[in-house]
Formats: C-alpha cells, structure tokens, sequence
C-alpha cells in the first residue's frame, strides 16, 4: 500500500478517470461494509455472554 504523502502527491498531480475512480471508491465503500457487519458480528458475540 502506498503511503500518505505518495498519496497526497498523486492526487494533488494526476488526472483521475471517473470511471476508474468510482470502481476502487465503491471497493472501498464495500471493504468498509464488510468490515463493520464483522465488527458489529463480533461485538454482539462478546457481549452475548453478559446478556
């Protein structure tokens, strides 16, 4: 994974697609979805056992 700045400096530099752009947004859209649903799966079996 690139780092911050590297970030930063393309961005700051290069000319998106919008087609390309919205691909790898609606990836990370769906990599943070996942993760919540497991975050949120996780949470509610630690607290099963005080309930």
């Amino acid at each position: 994974m690139p780092s911050s700045s590297k970030n930063l400096k393309e961005n700051a530099h290069v000319t998106l697609d919008q087609v390309e752009y919205q691909k790898h947004y609606n990836a990370l859209v769906a990599r943070f979805d996942k993760a919540k649903s497991r975050h949120t799966e996780v949470t509610n079996l630690i607290a099963s056992p005080f309930s």
